[in-house]
């Protein structure tokens, strides 16, 4: 019992301290970043998980502002933006560990109507929940080789976000390229589900990217 106690006030001691430490973030200032070496990623802002389906999560609809917002600052900085989109048919490997959600042809897998039209974008669908793996992108960064700052937003942090985040931190680091991975915390969001806290999830998933070299800021100036 001591020791449950004990691992209990750490762990209480630990995400308090974090989150007191991540409302002191700075917002990032696009300046600084060569718009020829960077990109913007939105991930998954799609239909199946902005507006319904058995993935909806209203704190996922409530960050379209905020990606909208970054979309727009990001074209006018002149980056390239990847939109990647959960896309799925009925016999895909993923839909024996969630619900059926993104299917190809019912309209949950087209990205949120209030992000469309901002701006030009490229769109890269989805059969996992990693976007890092997929052919497209991987054909992208072949045609992209100037590219080594990412600037992530999206759901959810602690899946389809974080999984990009780190393979792309892994994968230039494997290369010896310096890079930037940048995650925006007033832009990633979760669900929140039995078993699934998205608050504690959000904190734990910030914590375990920035351990991993990724940085984090509150948003975009």
């Amino acid at each position: 019992m001591n020791t449950k106690k004990y691992f209990i006030n750490e762990i209480t001691e630990i995400v308090e301290n974090y989150y007191e430490r991540l409302k002191k973030n700075e917002k990032l200032d696009l300046e600084g970043l060569k718009s020829e070496e960077s990109v913007l990623i939105v991930m998954d802002m799609v239909k199946g998980f902005t507006d319904s389906g058995s993935l909806y999560s209203d704190r996922i609809e409530k960050i379209k502002s905020a990606v909208a917002d970054n979309m727009k600052k990001c074209n006018e900085n002149g980056m390239k933006i990847l939109c990647f989109c959960d896309c799925h048919t009925m016999n895909s490997t993923e839909l024996t560990s969630f619900p059926p959600h993104c299917v190809k042809g019912s309209g949950e897998e087209e990205i949120a109507d209030e992000l469309c039209n901002i701006c030009e974008f490229e769109k890269i669908d989805k059969n996992s929940t990693n976007g890092f793996i997929t052919p497209e992108f991987k054909r992208w960064l072949d045609e992209n080789k100037s590219v080594r700052n990412y600037i992530i937003c999206g759901d959810c942090t602690d899946i389809c976000v974080m999984q990009f985040a780190q393979c792309a931190k892994a994968w230039y680091n494997n290369e010896n390229i310096q890079s930037r991975i940048i995650v925006l915390t007033d832009s990633v969001e979760t669900y929140d589900a039995p078993g699934h806290p998205a608050d504690f999830m959000n904190v734990f998933s910030l914590m375990n990217m920035e351990c991993g070299g990724i940085e984090l800021y509150a948003g975009l100036k």
